[in-house]
């Protein structure tokens, strides 16, 4: 069997090449697969001798020139297999960065999605439930009842009743939420009967 020639640098060589590969497969241990991937890479950069004897000559040749340039040949091996172990750690780098910013932004919507959510159920709890002030709501029923001994009528149009009310109150206008308000507490205490937009 035949066997390559091994430097000190190109064990080296080996070695960063199996803990490359070893990094992209994202194990923790060099494994004989990496070794020998390793092994089969660095042949390949630097063929065997073969038995043929043309080729036996320009294999020697190459061979010597690699062993004389081997400073200068050997830096840039290595270099490949830190560039291959440096693109696994980026490559890492990056998806975790990825992952880490799409995490961070899937929190930030879920947050003002739910402060969104809170702010439209506060606004749909004020609309729902208006109310009004005791005095206010006192007062708002005077203005009715006032409104219809005026008029000497005990059936008024909903949009005329709460015009003439206004009108009662002066500066002291009622807000839309405070005349709903005031309106369904008469109609729960059966003081007026509220249908087909006619008060009575």
């Amino acid at each position: 069997e035949k066997t390559m020639p091994v430097t000190a640098r190109m064990l080296e060589t080996m070695i960063r090449l199996s803990t490359a590969f070893a990094k992209i497969r994202f194990g923790k241990k060099i494994t004989t697969a990496d070794a020998e991937k390793a092994y089969s890479l660095l042949s390949y950069a630097k063929p065997q001798e073969r038995l043929d004897s043309n080729e036996s000559k320009k294999k020697k040749s190459k061979l010597n020139i690699d062993e004389d340039d081997d400073d200068e040949s050997t830096p840039k091996r290595k270099k490949k297999g830190d560039e291959t172990a440096e693109d696994v750690y980026e490559f890492d780098s990056e998806s975790s960065d990825g992952e880490e910013i799409s995490f961070q932004q899937s929190k930030q919507r879920l947050r003002q999605s739910t402060q969104q959510q809170s702010r439209e159920d506060d606004e749909e709890d004020t609309t729902q439930t208006p109310a009004i002030s005791v005095d206010r709501f006192s007062a708002f029923r005077r203005h009715l009842r006032q409104v219809f001994d005026n008029r000497r009528t005990e059936l008024m149009s909903k949009d005329e009743a709460i015009a003439s009310i206004q009108e009662e109150a002066g500066n002291n206008r009622y807000s839309n939420g405070e005349i709903v308000a005031a309106l369904e507490r008469l109609s729960d205490e059966n003081s007026i009967m509220i249908a087909d937009g006619n008060i009575f």
